[in-house]
């Protein structure tokens, strides 16, 4: 999919997303702007460093006369040089690897301060068939110092579960039905995620069973580039406006406003202000 493409889909589905969600989502939305920021910014720069020298080259090369020997060194140079995007593309890998890691890592905490905030909202739903140890129960304060204990206990269990378990959680367990839409995207995007962290990038074993990937490439580096990117940022964002919305109408919990949801683009680098709604 090319750039253009890519933005004028993006800006229909930040339109449409909602306006107003839980404190994650909120948080969720600024990340992304970050990291949506930085790689515009990066792109931007490779391209006017290279349109600027362009520029101060051909006006050098102005004031030569044809067929000088001053004017044939200048535009030797110029054929030998490197630009900086071509420089990029050298770097393409390791640049798009850290992003990988951001924007998989942002989506990670927002599942994970979600459930936490389900937790603490709305208590009722801590409840199970698990023992609490008695020393954490008397080194708690008040029953909130408790509730929060308890959540962070939970939580902090649940985040160690794969993308589809937790899925499956939220509907056994608390009745919000995930839709099942790019799943399979967004188990490939997180196991990417580890093979970078855990394996510098090289399909193994787990990553291969997981995402049902050719065996061809075990041990082999992932190609990361930015066309992958930007189909794992759609489809990221429409999974947490997706998760978002069904907790909060099954759960009622309070939403907060992100100002400017329906109306920010991709690359802008004002973040969005979280405030809370009536």
């Amino acid at each position: 999919m090319d750039g253009l493409m890519h933005r004028k889909r993006m800006a229909n589905l930040i339109k449409s997303m909602p306006k107003i969600g839980t404190k994650a989502y909120g948080d969720y939305i600024v990340n992304w702007q970050e990291i949506r920021t930085f790689l515009n910014f990066i792109l931007f720069m490779v391209s006017y460093g290279d349109y600027s020298r362009d520029i101060a080259q051909n006006a050098l090369l102005s004031c030569y006369v044809d067929g000088s020997e001053e004017k044939k060194k200048l535009l030797d140079t110029r054929e030998k040089q490197v630009g900086m995007v071509d420089r990029l593309k050298e770097h393409k890998q390791f640049l798009m690897e850290t992003l990988h890691v951001r924007l998989i890592d942002n989506f990670l905490n927002y599942i994970s301060s979600l459930l936490y905030e389900i937790f603490t909202k709305r208590p009722q739903t801590l409840k199970s068939k698990e023992l609490v140890d008695f020393a954490t129960v008397v080194s708690c304060e008040s029953l909130s110092s408790l509730v929060h204990t308890l959540a962070e206990i939970k939580t902090s269990k649940l985040t160690y579960k794969s993308y589809n378990d937790i899925c499956q959680y939220l509907y056994e367990s608390l009745g919000i039905k995930v839709p099942e839409s790019c799943n399979d995207d967004v188990v490939l995007a997180i196991e990417l995620r580890n093979i970078i962290v855990h394996n510098r990038g090289c399909a193994d074993e787990r990553f291969i069973s997981k995402t049902k990937s050719d065996k061809r490439i075990f041990k082999k580096k992932y190609n990361m580039h930015i066309d992958l990117f930007e189909r794992f940022e759609f489809v990221l964002l429409s999974k947490v406006a997706e998760i978002d919305l069904a907790t909060r109408k099954h759960l009622k919990i309070r939403g907060y406003k992100a100002n400017g949801i329906g109306s920010k683009t991709i690359g802008r680098s004002d973040k969005l202000e979280v405030k809370k709604s009536n």
